[in-house]
Order: C-alpha cells, then sequence, then structure tokens
C-alpha cells in the first residue's frame, strides 16, 4: 500500500490591521472565523486590510476548534484580542465560530504588496488558499 502524502496550504486571511498588530505583538493568540477550512491549513498568511493593503506577517496554526458561539468566547476570550460586544457582534446570527489558535509568529521587515506575492492573488474577501511554498519567499523578509 502507497503512503499518501496530505498537502498542506497557506490560507492568506484578510484582517484589520489593529488584529494583524496584536497577532504580531503576540497579544492576540487566537484569530476567529465564521467557516472551518475545507483543507488542511498549516500557516496563516495576514494580509492587512485599509489602509495598510500588505503583507505584515505569517504564522503557523497550533491547532483549530469549531464550538458553538458562546463555548469560543468562554474558552479564548483571555486571549481574544477583542471585546466581548465585539466578538458577539462578528458572530451575531451564527451558532458555530472557528478559532485558529496562533503558534510561532513570524514578522516581516516591511509589507510586501499582494503584487509582490504572486501576481494573480487579489485581497481576499475572507481567505483563499495558497501553496505552503510561499513562505519561503516571506521568510526572507522576516523582521
Amino acid at each position: 500500500m502507497a503512503l499518501r502524502t496530505v498537502e498542506t496550504k497557506a490560507a492568506l486571511l484578510a484582517l484589520q490591521p489593529c488584529y494583524a498588530d496584536l497577532i504580531l505583538g503576540k497579544k492576540k493568540r487566537v484569530e476567529f472565523r465564521k467557516r472551518r477550512f475545507q483543507e488542511k491549513v498549516t500557516h496563516i498568511i495576514m494580509y492587512a486590510t485599509v489602509p495598510i493593503q500588505a503583507v505584515v506577517g505569517f504564522f503557523e496554526v497550533h491547532g483549530i476548534c469549531e464550538l458553538p458561539v458562546q463555548d469560543l468566547w468562554d474558552k479564548y476570550h483571555a486571549t481574544a484580542g477583542i471585546d466581548k460586544e465585539g466578538f458577539f457582534s462578528y458572530f451575531a446570527s451564527y451558532e458555530l465560530g472557528v478559532a485558529i489558535e496562533v503558534g510561532k509568529v513570524v514578522k516581516l521587515r516591511h509589507p510586501i504588496p499582494l503584487s509582490e506575492v504572486s501576481a494573480s492573488i487579489s485581497p481576499p474577501q475572507s481567505f483563499i488558499y495558497l501553496p505552503v511554498e510561499v513562505l519561503s519567499d516571506l521568510r526572507g523578509n522576516a523582521a
């Protein structure tokens, strides 16, 4: 029987700059999303939205947890980097939510426009999958 390799991917996530800064500063240890990834994601590449509009860093995915929204808050509120009102407003009308646990964080020396990451990428509404090999180029710009 042949071994089956699992292709790993990175996800380029659009984040408000304030949340990207909190992750880079290791004050936010979890990123919340409304839906779970359909593919195996090992790294998150952080795209800071307006006014930065560039990739600012990336992090390893320590784990992914899908729970009812109240349970997510109970489990992660201390490291969420968001207040209770903002959290529940984000998940309004959702029963389940997803927590992406932040592992090792890498900050880039300077923000990189998406056109320098790949000519075919446009800013994601929420996220897009990228080959994990994209990280090699970003590591060369690590702070």
